[in-house]
């Protein structure tokens, strides 16, 4: 249970730090929603390898394995990058950009935390 407390917390961080790079490069810079969507992902994801493997799985990682957990962490975010831009990019057809950003990173999180869990903080 404290594990998904810890995951909570680093998600909402990371979902802060996705959503607000979202929102400045959509609604300020005028860049389109998928570039935001992108690059506000990927700040989050760069944010979430680093707080997941030292804080929420600490327990779980091999100092030996951090080039092999990266590379995983980064496949299986590829995954939920795909997913949060069609969702973002679909649902800003219905709703405005800023709400399918807020969607999508609803949609993510299942995903994320069992992937993490299931392939890259493992100490397999």
């Amino acid at each position: 249970m404290v594990r998904i407390i810890k995951f909570g917390v680093v998600g909402f961080i990371n979902s802060t730090i996705d959503f607000l790079s979202f929102y400045i490069l959509h609604y300020h810079f005028k860049l389109p929603i998928i570039t935001s969507n992108v690059i506000g992902y990927s700040l989050a994801v760069i944010n979430s390898f680093l707080f997941n493997r030292s804080w929420t799985f600490s327990k779980f990682t091999s100092g030996h394995r951090i080039h092999l957990e990266f590379i995983l962490f980064l496949l299986g975010n590829l995954i939920g990058l795909i997913l949060s831009t069609v969702v973002v990019f679909y649902a800003s057809s219905f709703i405005p950009p800023i709400l399918g950003k807020v969607l999508a990173i609803i949609v993510g999180l299942p995903w994320n935390y069992w992937y993490s869990r299931k392939f890259v903080f493992n100490k397999g």
